[in-house]
C-alpha cells in the first residue's frame, strides 16, 4: 500500500550534492529522486533521526559526476 505524505526538503535550493528530506512521524519512506527531465536519478540515502534522512545524488544535480560519499 501506498500512502502519500508531506515532506521538507532541504537545503532549498540545495548545492547540488546532497541534501536532507524529513518525512514527519514516517518510520520508513522509499525515496526517488528525478531530475527536471524525468530521468531516475541513484542516490545513497542516510538516515539521521528516525524522520529525516540526508540524500546524495550519485551525479551532481548539475550534471557533473560526484565523488564516492564519504562514510
Amino acid at each position: 500500500e501506498t500512502e502519500t505524505v508531506a515532506a521538507t526538503v532541504y537545503p532549498n535550493p540545495t548545492d547540488g550534492t546532497r541534501f536532507r528530506v524529513r518525512v514527519p512521524g514516517a518510520e520508513r519512506a522509499d525515496l526517488t529522486l528525478f531530475d527536471v527531465q524525468g530521468r531516475n536519478q541513484p542516490i545513497a540515502t542516510r538516515a539521521l533521526e528516525a524522520d529525516l534522512v540526508e540524500v546524495v545524488p550519485a551525479t551532481h544535480l548539475g550534471g557533473r559526476s560526484l565523488p564516492p560519499a564519504r562514510r
